[in-house]
């Protein structure tokens, strides 16, 4: 319970919804708007009341940070229509609506990185075909979720960015 108390439980509520969907996605292929609407809805009202969360995070960023997920993956879908569902991109917005802005980019930039490298191991066994990309994009949402600031701050620290 102590654990609980001290990140919050809208961490551990944004998680599990991560991984129901994720879930759904391998056994089913959709990523369903009756969760992801709501869900995104919930999240920004959760940001007018819990402003704390992730540091710089509030209505704004949380806002900003589903339009950035929203377009990061519309619009490679236009250029591509098999890159990934319209429940991907659906799923990037509420992401960034949980994380907000900037931390959807690490979970957009996580969530490539953990599925290309499955999808190249595969390649280089000789495997075809499709991944659903949400338990990618569930994976790196959730280290985003727990971690993100850190990843931010060691991120600028890098560059030497302050």
């Amino acid at each position: 319970m102590g654990f609980l108390i001290k990140i919050g439980i809208l961490p551990i509520i944004y998680s599990i919804i991560l991984v129901i969907l994720a879930l759904i996605d391998l056994k089913t292929r959709k990523i369903l708007n009756i969760i992801t609407y709501p869900v995104i809805v919930g999240a920004l009202i959760a940001n007018l009341f819990v402003p704390q969360f992730l540091s710089v995070h509030n209505f704004l960023f949380g806002l900003l940070g589903l339009v950035v997920g929203f377009l990061l993956f519309l619009l490679p879908r236009f250029i591509n229509k098999s890159i990934w569902g319209l429940g991907d991109v659906k799923m990037a917005a509420m992401i960034g609506a949980m994380v907000g802005f900037p931390h959807i980019l690490l979970a957009v930039m996580g969530g490539i990185i953990l599925g290309g490298t499955v999808i190249t191991i595969l390649i280089s066994r000789h495997w075809s075909g499709r991944l659903p990309f949400a338990p990618y994009l569930a994976a790196s949402g959730i280290l985003i979720i727990f971690f993100g600031s850190q990843f931010v701050h060691w991120y600028l620290h890098l560059f030497n960015v302050h």
